[in-house]
Parts: C-alpha cells; sequence; structure tokens
C-alpha cells in the first residue's frame, strides 16, 4: 500500500515538473518573440508542407526517370577540353572516350577476369541515349496569330516500343518464355509443340480461353499462323498485348519460325524519361562476353539498325550515345557508332544538311 502510494507521489512530481519546464519554454518565447517585434525582425517560420511535397514528388520522379540511372544521360559541356595530351588526365575535365567494340570488350574482359571479377561469360547490354523529339505539330492557326507571327505548336514525340530481336548470332538469354500457337492443321499444331510452344490449338482453344478453361495469365508471347487470323479476333480484348498482331510479327505461314523467334528472340525496348519527355533510353543484351569479337559487333549493327528504324526521317541525330555495360557491373564504356549506322538516303542527306543551313 505505501509502495503504490509513493508511486503516485512521484507520477504526480514528474507532471509537475513536466509542466513547470512547458511552461518556462513559453515564457522564453515570449520573451523572444516581444525583443524581435521591439527591434522589427519578422519572427521566423517554418517551411511549409507543401515546400515538403514537393520535395519529396521532386526526389521521387528523380528516381523514376531512367535517363538518370546509370549511367546517367550525358549533356556536353562547350567548356570540357576534347582530347587530353598526357597518360595521366583529369577526367571531369575531358568529354568521354569513344571507345571500339573491340576496345570495350577487352576492357570489360580484363575487368571481368577470373582473377578479378570472375564473370568471363556475362551478358553484354548495350544503352542507346535516344532524342526523342519528333517535329512539331501546328496545332491551332488564327488570322491574328498570323499577323502578329505566332502559331500554337504541339510536341510530338517518338512513341514508346517493345520487341524482339532475332540476332545473326543467337545466344542463351537465360528467360523462360510460355508460347501458346493457334493453328488448324493438326499436324502444324504438332510441329508448333516440338518447336516450343507450351499451348497449341484451334478453334477449340480459342473457345476454351474464352470460357476460361484455359488460362492465359502465364503466356508471354502467342503466336497465330494466318488459317487462324480471323478466329482469333473474339481474343483481341481479352488477351491484350499478348494478342497476336503482325507488328510484333507474330503472324505467318511458318509456325514454326514464329515459336523459334519468340524463344530464343532478343527483348529490347524504347522508354521515354519521366522528366524530360525529349529524352529516350534503349537497351538490349547484344550477347555473352565470351562470344568472339565480330559476333558481338554483328548482333549490336542488328540492334541499333532496328532502333534506328524508329526515328523521324528528317532527323538524323537520334541516338545521342551508346554505352557498353556488363551484367551485373557498374563499369561503361561509350561506343562509336559510327561504323554500324545505316548510310541515309541521298534525299535525306539533303534535307539534313538544309535543315542544319
Amino acid at each position: 500500500m505505501m509502495f503504490l502510494d509513493l508511486q503516485r507521489l512521484l507520477t504526480c512530481a514528474r507532471v509537475q515538473l513536466l509542466s513547470v519546464r512547458f511552461a518556462k519554454r513559453r515564457g522564453v518565447k515570449a520573451l523572444r518573440l516581444a525583443k524581435e517585434a521591439k527591434l522589427g525582425k519578422k519572427p521566423m517560420r517554418k517551411a511549409p508542407a507543401a515546400d515538403k511535397n514537393q520535395r519529396r514528388v521532386s526526389s521521387t520522379s528523380t528516381k523514376l526517370s531512367v535517363a538518370l540511372r546509370h549511367p546517367a544521360r550525358f549533356e556536353p559541356n562547350p567548356e570540357l577540353l576534347a582530347e587530353p595530351f598526357d597518360d595521366v588526365w583529369y577526367e571531369p575535365s575531358y568529354l568521354p572516350v569513344a571507345y571500339s567494340v573491340a576496345e570495350a570488350v577487352r576492357l570489360h574482359r580484363q575487368l571481368q577476369h577470373p582473377t578479378m571479377l570472375n564473370n568471363p561469360s556475362a551478358f553484354v547490354r548495350l544503352r542507346l541515349d535516344l532524342n526523342m523529339q519528333l517535329e512539331r505539330k501546328v496545332l491551332h492557326v488564327s488570322p491574328d496569330s498570323l499577323l502578329s507571327n505566332k502559331v500554337h505548336l504541339q510536341n510530338k514525340y517518338v512513341p514508346e516500343t517493345t520487341g524482339l530481336i532475332a540476332m545473326p548470332y543467337p545466344f542463351a538469354h537465360g528467360n523462360k518464355r510460355t508460347i501458346l500457337a493457334f493453328a488448324k492443321d493438326p499436324n502444324l499444331q504438332i510441329l508448333a509443340s516440338d518447336a516450343g510452344a507450351e499451348i497449341t490449338g484451334g478453334v477449340e482453344l480459342v473457345k476454351k480461353i474464352l470460357k476460361g478453361t484455359v488460362r492465359i495469365d502465364d503466356v508471354d508471347y502467342s503466336v497465330c499462323h494466318l488459317d487462324m487470323g480471323t478466329e482469333v479476333n473474339p481474343l483481341r480484348g481479352l488477351m491484350k498485348k499478348k494478342f497476336p498482331s503482325r507488328k510484333m510479327g507474330a503472324i505467318g505461314t511458318d509456325i514454326v519460325a514464329l515459336v523459334k523467334h519468340f524463344i530464343s528472340g532478343i527483348a529490347f525496348e524504347l522508354k521515354q524519361d519521366v522528366l524530360n519527355p525529349a529524352w529516350g533510353v534503349s537497351e538490349c543484351v547484344i550477347g555473352k562476353l565470351d562470344m568472339p569479337v565480330e559476333h558481338l559487333e554483328a548482333n549490336l549493327k542488328t540492334y541499333v539498325e532496328r532502333v534506328f528504324g524508329l526515328r523521324d526521317p528528317p532527323k538524323r541525330t537520334f541516338i545521342d550515345r551508346a554505352v557498353m555495360t556488363v551484367i551485373p557491373g557498374a563499369e561503361y564504356y561509350v561506343i562509336d557508332l559510327g561504323p554500324f549506322l545505316p548510310e541515309l538516303p541521298e534525299e535525306e542527306e539533303e534535307s539534313d544538311t538544309s535543315a542544319q543551313t
């Protein structure tokens, strides 16, 4: 009983002590505010919550930016020097050195040697920094705007794209893909199954998918023979992006080639940056580090030509920079793409030179 009374007394004493402390703080704060008012100073105020939220949003958007991820996009500075004269130089003061594919592969092989990082068969990835800006479209023209030489223009950008590339020198990419193949002929269904398709069928398969008997959640890609071109149309809304389309190259007469293409093809994507829509990034694995350099160069050329074909024809500077990395790894080397860019037709070259002048 005495212990409980003592505990209550201690609790009351603590409460009184805290109240005295808070009262003292309020008194000190009141004296400070009165002194500042007498001297003509404005009271200090905390930053509003909106500024904190804005900073939080900006930091989040920076993390989501594909162009600022490592290796971050490089914007050339006119004050940077072109080439160093000595063997040792301060790297931030000079423009990045552009290596050939053979030299970049040699440097990566040295770093991934068994005596170093011990990953001699690492995947080689190429990153392309792109200029997504297209020719601006005239949005609205009024008589007043013509008199004042003011025309409203709308910015246009290269659309985001994903696809598969058939490399001239294929390699094991290590991704397990589930392929669904549509074909009327039972013999073609057997051939598609032997080629690697997990699910094969004809009109009955379409009905089962519509009823929900066959689920397509685990299907990565679907291909279709020409004899099923109209029968699969009811699945367009259900399958959405997994629906076989000509744009993806998923419809044809050779069902075996279609299945093998989607199993062994190398995936690439072209993304637009969230901070600056004019920036874009495309990445693709072009081979393994232990492959011959000639094979890596051929795969690189195939990938560059595929991405270069997505550009706006009058725009020559579509690919701003190419960077070679390995997976996993943080080291990167800028690649000289001059020998791998496709030649432009004479008409485009003339239009490009006239636009520059």
